[in-house]
């Protein structure tokens, strides 16, 4: 399966944006997120609900959701020359070996594996990695968040004998990323996350909550979790997310919509200031990042399914992954790059054209074509309307 590069402009924005033909800055104002580009898939194996961690300039590793049909909990692939470069996973290693260190004397292990899902690594000081993760609790029987630390961002990675939180709500917790807000000084660190999934089951309505911890330890609880998103009733809820600062300090909040087997779609909250806590206006269905569909080159043609699980590059409000099915009926989800860029826009926060209920029925915007650019097709998702992208 041979990696291609596809310039092909995903426009995300609501009806009530006006783009202007300046860039996005801190002077601008508003700024509307699209992306510019898609390039993958970057190896031919399954990659889960992958997140990355970039070293140094060329140094980058990816981690994924457990291969079932391997007694591996956190596999891993590695590029050393860049984020499009040349990755290589690595076959039969573990960052967390079960032989060595498990996932936690908390954990419980459903369906003869560990059932570790969404790992996250961050680097935690200039010696130390951290890992958050997924997985079941053996008091509760909910998936809670646990942590691990290591030396080397291939492990082993130690867990800590306590998971660092299981939500009170009795859903439990899935999709973590960590992240680092650079803005303050010294830098704030988070735990976003999926808040209400039942084990084994994507049916309990959820949300993107957001929950602070010590800068030092990335363990240590900080206040209470902040609600970032309300799903739309009658949808699969929200999961997945990745946080970014835009250009003009406000965040950016990329998340999946609907179910992952049918009807998955990459979408963008934006925050109404520069704190990070929000509040942020989701827009559904208005402001569609990455959907399905047919991607061309004029030489070339590639399909992606159920595009979502996004993870930004570091500190990089521009370089992001993504899984993605290659056929629509494959289970099969494969992992993809590509790039942000933002537009200058004027933008109210009180109106808002996303009724959309996670079927591909509601009103706003799909992904559209920019003129001037390769030839792209991307088809538009059933009652979406195409406006001119910005440029």
């Amino acid at each position: 399966m041979a990696s291609r590069f596809f310039s092909a402009f995903f426009v995300a924005s609501s009806l009530n944006f006006a783009f202007s033909q300046s860039s996005c800055g801190p002077s601008s104002g508003a700024c509307t997120p699209y992306v510019t580009d898609i390039y993958g898939p970057l190896f031919n194996q399954i990659f889960a609900d992958p997140s990355v961690l970039k070293v140094d300039n060329s140094t980058y590793y990816a981690y994924a959701t457990q291969h079932k049909k391997e007694d591996i909990n956190v596999p891993y692939a590695v590029s050393l020359n860049g984020l499009r470069g040349n990755w290589t996973e690595a076959k039969g290693k573990d960052a967390m070996p079960r032989n060595t260190t498990g996932l936690g004397a908390w954990t419980v292990a459903p369906h003869g594996d560990s059932g570790l899902w969404d790992p996250d690594v961050s680097q935690l000081n200039s010696t130390h990695f951290i890992i958050y993760y997924a997985a079941q609790s053996a008091k509760t029987n909910e998936r809670c968040i646990g942590v691990g630390y290591a030396t080397s961002p291939t492990g082993p990675f130690i867990p800590t004998p306590e998971p660092l939180f299981c939500p009170s709500t009795g859903a439990g917790a899935i999709d973590v990323d960590g992240v680092l807000d650079t803005s303050k000084s010294p830098p704030d660190r988070y735990v976003l996350y999926k808040n209400g999934s039942y084990p084994g089951s994507h049916s309990q309505l959820s949300h993107c909550a957001l929950w602070q911890v010590d800068l030092a330890d990335g363990y240590t609880k900080i206040g209470q979790p902040i609600q970032l998103t309300t799903p739309l009733p009658g949808t699969d809820g929200e999961e997945g997310a990745a946080l970014t600062q835009m250009p003009n300090g406000r965040w950016l909040l990329m998340h999946t919509e609907g179910n992952w087997k049918q009807n998955y779609t990459t979408v963008y909250a934006l925050s109404n200031g520069t704190d990070i806590k929000g509040p942020y206006l989701d827009y559904h269905l208005s402001g569609i990042l990455l959907d399905s569909g047919n991607l061309t080159d004029g030489k070339n043609s590639t399909e992606i399914y159920q595009p979502g699980g996004p993870d930004f590059v570091g500190k990089s409000n521009t370089d992001f992954i993504f899984m993605a099915k290659t056929t629509n009926e494959s289970l099969s989800r494969f992992l993809y790059a590509g790039t942000m860029a933002y537009q200058a826009s004027s933008w109210s926060p009180a109106g808002r054209n996303g009724t959309g209920n996670g079927t591909g029925s509601g009103t706003g915007l799909g992904p559209t074509i920019v003129p001037g650019l390769n030839s792209v097709s991307v088809p538009l998702l059933p009652g979406t309307v195409s406006v001119p992208g910005p440029g």
